[in-house]
């Protein structure tokens, strides 16, 4: 179970187990989800289903890990939380293979029967996604991936050897959502079409990689599009406003500020020789204006 400081650590990046969501390949998560786990502080709320499948899992992660150690004779270590800026990437790896030749990583799943069928022909594309992930960030060449079904004892372990071509399309991936929306505030579209991960060695890869920055940067160019759409929007609304005023005080005809001048009585009367004091003349001395309006038609 991860630790709060390992949760914020998290927030620093894509983690492992998000990037098959970014990818449109989880079936419990979304980009936009991501997203909002990355742009606010709060955890995120779960149903207490959700709780329970969790709080299962954390609970026999433990019991796996001495079931691994005693099926293969390979002490397991605890994965502490890497970070790689240059993407970014976070990966907490459930178990490390302590003594191997190079970095083996071991992830233990704890899924219900009924999610066992995305598991006929191996581990489902968004746990090798998960896999590469972990890869990149800590450099391993292989991960060994147990799964326990319905709490029963792994059947074996599958090996997720490392895929440089599925990396860098990953990374490219991760790279320009974590700058187009998490980084920028704009929120991922509702829609995340999965891609296809190239098998080993695919020559398509490059195509596969070409079809997504094109996919990112139309992306891109609509959130672009909306933007001058709505400040257009706004221009106009608020030119009809101010012709609707214009009509308004056209309908009458125009207006015109005129300010009267009246004789100076007091100063008259000063040079008369008649003083009056200051204070009477302040006391009945005012300045008047008036609107005179020209109906249309008139002169």
């Amino acid at each position: 179970m991860l630790t709060k400081e390992q949760l914020e650590i998290r927030r620093q990046g894509i983690g492992a187990s998000e990037i098959g969501a970014v990818c449109g390949l989880s079936p419990w998560q979304t980009a936009r989800d991501v997203w909002i786990a990355k742009r606010t502080a709060e955890e995120p709320k779960r149903t207490p289903e959700e709780a329970f499948v969790l709080a299962r899992g954390n609970a026999l992660e433990e019991v796996v890990a001495d079931w691994y150690t005693s099926t293969y004779g390979e002490s397991l270590v605890e994965g502490q939380t890497i970070v790689d800026l240059t993407v970014p990437a976070v990966a907490t790896p459930d178990r490390i293979v302590v003594g191997s030749a190079g970095t083996i990583l071991v992830e233990i799943k704890t899924i219900s029967v009924d999610m066992a069928r995305h598991w006929e022909d191996g581990p489902p594309d968004y746990v090798v996604a998960q896999c590469q992930w972990q890869m990149l960030v800590t450099g391993a060449t292989r991960v060994y991936v147990v799964v326990s079904v319905g709490a029963r004892p792994p059947s074996g372990r599958y090996a997720v050897d490392r895929d440089d071509e599925q990396i860098a399309l990953l990374s490219e991936i991760g790279r320009r959502f974590w700058t187009d929306y998490v980084a920028a505030g704009v929120e991922p579209p509702l829609e995340n079409p999965p891609i296809v991960l190239p098998a080993e060695g695919s020559v398509q890869t490059e195509a596969l990689a070409d079809y997504v920055r094109d996919y990112a940067d139309a992306a891109s160019d609509e959130r672009d599009a909306t933007a001058r759409k709505d400040a257009a929007k706004l221009l106009i609304q608020t030119w009809m406003v101010e012709h609707e005023a214009q009509k308004a005080r056209g309908s009458w005809g125009s207006a015109t500020c005129v300010a009267t001048t009246r004789v100076d009585t007091a100063a008259c009367l000063d040079a008369m020789g008649v003083r009056i004091p200051q204070e009477i003349k302040d006391a009945h001395s005012k300045t008047s204006s008036y609107v005179r309006i020209t109906p249309k038609g008139t002169r």
